[in-house]
C-alpha cells in the first residue's frame, strides 16, 4: 500500500555497539534497512545513503556485527549503519539478542 509522503522512522540510523547482534524478524513486515557501504558514503547525510531493505528469510536470523566485532576484526567485519522503517499498515515484530562481552572486557584489535 502506498500512502502519500515518506513513512517516518522507527528507529533512526545507527550501528550497533556490542559484538553481535541475532535478531528474529518478522518474515511479514520488510522494515530494517541497510546503508549500501561504499568508501563514498562516509560523509554523505543519511537521508542521501542507498538504503537496502532486509527481507527475512522464513526460519532464518539475521545477523548485525556490532562496533566491537570491528574492532577485535581490525576492521575486517564492518557494523553496519542500519535503520527500521515504520509501515502504516503492518505491526512489526523483532527479537533481538544482543550477544556482548562483559563489562571489563578490554577491547582492541586482535593481533593477526
Amino acid at each position: 500500500i502506498e500512502t502519500d509522503g515518506p513513512h517516518p522512522l522507527g528507529i533512526s540510523p545507527h550501528k550497533d555497539a556490542g559484538f553481535l547482534t541475532v535478531l528474529v524478524q518478522d518474515d511479514d513486515c520488510h522494515s530494517l534497512q541497510v546503508a549500501r557501504h561504499t568508501s563514498d558514503n562516509e560523509n554523505v547525510a543519511f537521508e542521501d545513503m542507498d538504503w537496502v531493505t532486509v527481507k527475512p528469510v522464513p526460519g532464518a536470523l539475521t545477523i548485525n556485527t556490532g562496533d566491537m566485532a570491528m574492532i577485535w576484526s581490525n576492521g575486517k567485519y564492518k557494523a553496519p549503519l542500519h535503520r527500521v522503517k515504520t509501515d502504516p499498515v503492518k505491526v512489526r515484530y523483532s527479537a533481538p539478542f544482543f550477544y556482548n562481552p562483559g563489562y571489563s572486557t578490554f577491547v582492541e584489535p586482535l593481533k593477526t
